[in-house]
Parts: structure tokens; C-alpha cells; sequence
């Protein structure tokens, strides 16, 4: 088993510490209220000396030349000899057959009657939400 040391209860090292740090502050504290801060950075941080420096003025260089003229050749583009020699049909594929004759009539509406369907299948209706296939 390791044996500890007693801090005294006059001085316990969080109190030594506290102490410390509340002195730290003081010190701070005095030495900004004072003007040690201002004094420690003229010492540390000489004063900035700025010099007006001339302007270089570039020299005058000549314009560029003007750049060659080229002459561009006509191009002639000959028509294309194309020929093509296609027999002539004389019937079209355009509809030619019209009719005087009135379209079928459309099929009757269905007929639902007493919960059942008459079409190809019988659909019956069991329960209102539910309709089932009966035979076929």
C-alpha cells in the first residue's frame, strides 16, 4: 500500500497554487494600470521608420510592328456531279381510299345491378370494400 504525505492544514497545495495565481494577476494588473506594458514594448520594439521611395518610370519601348497581312486564297468549291436515275412510280403511299360510311356504334355502358358486374367475368360483390372474381 502506498503511503501518501499529509499536506498541513495551514498551507494544502491547492492553496499554494490559488495563492499563486491571484498574485499573478495582481501583478498583471499594476503593471498594465502603470504603464509597464507600454514601456516593455518601446524597449523590445524599436519605433517604425517609413522612407518615401521614387516611383521607376518605365522607358518608352516602340509599339509593337503591325502584324503581316496575308492574302487568303478564293477557295472554290466545284458543285457536286451527282446524278441519280430513278424510275418514276406512279402510285403513292398517301391515303387515297375515303369512305361515306358512318363509324360503328359504340358498346352499351355496363349495367351494374344488385352487386354484380355483367362483362366477360362475373365480378360479385361480397362486402362494400371487397370485390372478388367469380369464375370463369
Amino acid at each position: 500500500m502506498a503511503a501518501y504525505a499529509q499536506d498541513s492544514a495551514y498551507f494544502t497545495r491547492r492553496g499554494v497554487v490559488v495563492v499563486a495565481i491571484i498574485a499573478l494577476h495582481l501583478f498583471v494588473a499594476w503593471a498594465l494600470a502603470t504603464g509597464l506594458a507600454r514601456k516593455v514594448i518601446e524597449v523590445l520594439a524599436p519605433p517604425i521608420q517609413a522612407d518615401i521611395v521614387e516611383e521607376v518610370k518605365p522607358d518608352d519601348e516602340p509599339p509593337p510592328p503591325p502584324p503581316p497581312e496575308m492574302e487568303r486564297p478564293p477557295v472554290e468549291v466545284p458543285p457536286p456531279e451527282v446524278s441519280i436515275d430513278l424510275p418514276m412510280e406512279t402510285s403513292s403511299t398517301a391515303i387515297v381510299d375515303v369512305t361515306d360510311k358512318a363509324p360503328p356504334p359504340a358498346p352499351p355502358p355496363w349495367l351494374i345491378t344488385s352487386g354484380t358486374v355483367n362483362c366477360a367475368c362475373k365480378l360479385v360483390l361480397d362486402r362494400p370494400s371487397r370485390w372478388t372474381v367469380a369464375g370463369r
